[in-house]
């Protein structure tokens, strides 16, 4: 990578960064508010929602948005299938709204805590599903300082709500959802006038092409999707029944506080990654360079949130949030390693995607979904699942990094 290129690219990692890093640090400031506005069954009841919320965006974009990446540079093309996207989302949108209203005394009791937390699911999807497309054009489109920008009032407005409600007690159960919603509601209104939508024309026989030629996505991408959100939530859903509902809140919030921000941050290196290992496979037929630059960058990160982890969030846990949440620093240096393997690995990983190794990618996803639930079953308590799922989690990454980077230099043919 030459010297214009590599200052380029490092500076679009820098403008994505700052803003994610301004965009992070509040809502951690916030916690310690919040551990004291909501209780830990309140917690517990917001990554469970948040859980189906992802869960259920997926189903909505079926991973379709990710295909916007390698479209190439043809803006007409692209804003067709962004059309096509909204269409499929709004579509599903009301697939999933018939099922609640006609299925709702199913859904009231075995599913969701009532039926205005199920129509706050799937309201929340469809926004957070457009958005994510909205989101994937801009990234296209290489407008790195948007994106900063409309992530950091995202936080600030996210921030406002849940501590107002928290403080007025209105909406108290549902405060922490309402307000994670009401920023990305306020981003995705706000993302739409910035796609020129005359552009380009859409048509039915647009859709149909859409859909034959990228179905591999829909056959690998879409449940491989769908493993990892069942992966990053079932923690959340599973430990009440497993454990109790107050460790089920700890965890989340160790999951809030730590490992949701270095994934986030982790995502500032993705987005210029995959642009710039597409534009390097395009060129050349392969992405070690960069590759090798984004490594070298990720693996400094990520030995600084491994001692960080590992060495201090016990003691800051306990002063920063209070006795009660003392077992939170806790499980947070249990999960150091994790942390730091799958900061390096998560962005570098996308390679399976571009070169379309969808395959590996569901199964890896797999693999780790089963880990989860092993873990779970067979631990004596919440401290043992942690340590058994960090270790064997730690040790898929590292896995995984490996055959990312022969997959990097075009080792790899399957």
């Amino acid at each position: 990578m030459n010297a214009r290129i590599a200052g380029s690219y490092y500076r679009n990692i820098l403008i994505l960064f700052s803003g994610t890093l301004i965009a992070q640090l509040l809502p951690i400031l916030i916690t310690p508010i919040l551990t004291r506005l909501y209780s830990p069954e309140q917690f517990g009841k917001f990554g469970f929602m948040l859980g189906c919320i992802l869960f259920t965006v997926v189903i909505y974009t079926l991973k379709f948005e990710q295909v916007i990446f390698i479209l190439g540079r043809n803006r007409k093309k692209v804003i067709s299938f962004i059309r096509y996207m909204l269409i499929q989302i709004f579509v599903l949108f009301l697939f999933s709204l018939f099922l609640i209203l006609i299925f709702f005394t199913f859904f009231e009791k075995y599913v969701v805590y009532s039926l205005w937390d199920a129509l706050i699911i799937i309201l929340g999807a469809l926004t957070l599903a457009s958005y994510t497309v909205f989101r994937s054009y801009l990234n296209w489109n290489g407008e790195y300082r948007v994106i900063r920008s409309k992530t950091i009032k995202q936080t600030f407005i996210v921030s406002l709500v849940q501590i107002s409600l928290g403080i007025l007690a209105v909406l108290k159960g549902s405060g922490l959802i309402l307000g994670d919603l009401s920023g990305k509601v306020f981003v995705a209104v706000s993302t739409i006038k910035e796609i020129p939508w005359g552009k380009a024309s859409f048509s039915r026989s647009k859709s149909v092409y859409f859909i034959k030629k990228y179905s591999h996505f829909l056959i690998f991408q879409f449940p491989a999707s769908l493993v990892t959100v069942a992966t990053n939530y079932l923690p959340m859903i599973l430990i009440p029944f497993f454990f109790s509902v107050k460790e089920a809140g700890v965890y989340f919030l160790v999951f809030k506080v730590v490992m949701s921000p270095i994934s986030i941050i982790g995502l500032s290196f993705l987005d210029v990654f995959k642009v710039k290992a597409q534009e390097s496979i395009s060129d050349a037929g392969n992405c070690r360079e960069v590759y090798l630059t984004t490594l070298r960058s990720l693996v400094l990160i990520g030995s600084l949130i491994f001692i960080s982890l590992y060495f201090f969030s016990d003691v800051l846990f306990n002063i920063v949030f209070g006795d009660s949440w003392s077992s939170a620093g806790v499980i947070a240096s249990i999960f150091a390693p994790l942390a730091a393997v799958r900061f390096v690995a998560g962005p570098l990983s996308y390679i399976l995607i571009l070169k379309e190794r969808l395959f590996v990618n569901l199964i890896f996803q797999i693999i780790l979904c089963i880990n989860v639930v092993l873990c779970i079953t067979f631990a004596d308590d919440i401290k043992a699942f942690v340590f058994s799922y960090s270790l064997i989690s730690t040790c898929l990454y590292m896995l995984l990094l490996l055959y990312s980077y022969k997959l990097s230099k075009g080792d790899v043919t399957v």
